[in-house]
């Protein structure tokens, strides 16, 4: 068999390791990177990236579906969902065509195909097209991301949606059943209500998005209600047939639900199986995550792991982790710092957080204050007419130190890092409400909850 050797092999090309794999080759090292499907992974290709376009698409309709408030007098409106399709598609090939070229430019050797450990040192390539090969390589990473957990009843059926086939539609069905009320069902219920799709939600918890504060999650609900979502929570679906025209579902509350699809987002499962692992000395846990140290270092000294493979759901600190992995390699010895991970979920009314939830500081027995600062107070959100929302800021009772913050409302993925900054200095509310705000701004309703605190 034909044999390759490299300073690196990336086995996994998703954010981590495009990240890693430039910055490893701009110092000298040879690089290898062998991805099965696309530069990039999931984010890039059926998360991320694609679901932001169609969420720009929503928000475009939600405009127009408001315009009466603003004084325009605007017709009735139609999706070509095709062509909706065609530019989310664009974007998804001119991102691919950009993190290829990038490899190219620094001259890393990219395989399409699936990579796993032969032994320690070997990764055995099974490319796309051709004959297998081997890489030896100094250093290993693991950037394998994860895939869709599936549920009960739906297990073993290849026709239930799960984001990526949601995202390979080419035409709008008329009613969709999305299982699973957390981040991803959100966006999508989002997305497809504002399309113009019945959409209905089922949720095992009392709540939709259990790791926000209830008050966020509640008003994110009432947004989706607004939309024509309809939310069933604390059932599940018992039993479902199918049908020529979609499915007849049986719910836990005994309700039945008509759906022409249905989709399953209910959490990610870490692509570690059948990667070769049982040929090295890495380890994983129960749920197949693969352990790693401060480092990112697995059981094995000369190999990392990175990205949702370890228990990761966020391309941004996938990223950075890459950065560490790659610095680490070249002898930097760096440890990964999460004490700073700031969060969005990109539906209308987007919601954003750093830090400590309420919920949190209570399990903590944080002595604790809460500051709220509604956006129907603020100037800016007043003559936009997005009043809707509000800024919610955890901060230490006796020191005023910021602990945590969760924003609902226009732009909170762009006011929450602010915050994030604050927390990653350690900063008071004090420190921020002595900063000069621009007028009129929506961050002006992050300093009221500074000055309140």
């Amino acid at each position: 068999m034909k044999q390759l050797t490299k300073d690196v092999v990336i086995i996994g090309g998703g954010p981590g390791g495009y990240v890693a794999g430039p910055i490893l080759a701009s110092k000298g090292l040879s690089v290898a990177c062998v991805e099965r499907e696309v530069l990039g992974g999931t984010c890039l290709k059926w998360g991320c990236m694609p679901t932001k376009s169609l969420v720009s698409v929503s928000a475009c309709i939600d405009k127009i579906n408001h315009a009466d408030t603003y004084g325009i007098t605007a017709g009735p409106w139609s999706l070509d969902f095709e062509k909706t399709m065609e530019r989310t598609n664009g974007h998804v090939k001119k991102l691919e065509s950009g993190c290829v070229s990038k490899f190219n430019k620094v001259g890393i050797d990219l395989f399409m195909g699936f990579g796993s450990f032969v032994d320690e040192k070997t990764v055995r390539v099974d490319p796309n097209e051709g004959e297998p090969f081997e890489i030896k390589a100094k250093h290993i990473i693991i950037d394998t991301g994860s895939s869709s957990a599936t549920i009960p009843p739906f297990n073993d059926d290849a026709d239930i949606m799960t984001n990526r086939e949601a995202l390979s539609m080419n035409s709008l069905p008329e009613s969709l059943l999305i299982i699973g009320g957390g981040v991803i069902g959100c966006e999508f219920a989002n997305i497809f209500a504002n399309f113009g799709v019945k959409v209905t939600m089922v949720e095992l918890m009392d709540r939709i998005l259990p790791p926000v504060d209830a008050d966020v999650a509640d008003l994110m609900q009432q947004e989706l209600s607004g939309l024509g979502v309809d939310i069933q929570l604390g059932t599940k679906v018992e039993s479902y047939t199918k049908k020529n025209n979609g499915y007849t579902c049986k719910l836990s509350n005994g309700k039945t639900i008509e759906t022409e699809k249905i989709m399953v987002v209910v959490g990610r499962r870490p692509n570690s199986d059948k990667i070769g692992l049982e040929n090295t000395e890495i380890k994983t846990n129960q749920k197949g995550h693969i352990q790693v140290d401060s480092y990112l270092k697995t059981a094995v000294n000369h190999i990392y792991a990175m990205g949702d493979v370890i228990g990761g759901t966020l391309a941004h600190v996938s990223r950075m982790e890459g950065e560490i992995v790659a610095k680490n390699i070249l002898g930097e010895n760096l440890p990964m710092d999460y004490k700073v991970v700031p969060w969005s979920i990109f539906t209308n009314l987007e919601i954003s957080g750093v830090g400590v939830t309420e919920q949190k500081a209570k399990e903590q027995g944080v002595d604790y204050l809460v500051s709220v600062s509604k956006f129907s107070s603020n100037g800016k959100a007043m003559v936009s007419d997005e009043m809707d929302g509000f800024v919610k800021l955890i901060a230490d009772k006796h020191t005023k130190k910021i602990l945590g913050v969760q924003i609902i409302g226009p732009h909170a993925s762009d006011l929450i890092h602010e915050m994030a900054l604050a927390i990653h200095c350690d900063l008071t509310t004090t420190s921020v409400s002595s900063m000069i705000h621009v007028h009129p701004t929506l961050a002006e309703a992050v300093l009221k909850a500074c000055q309140q605190a």
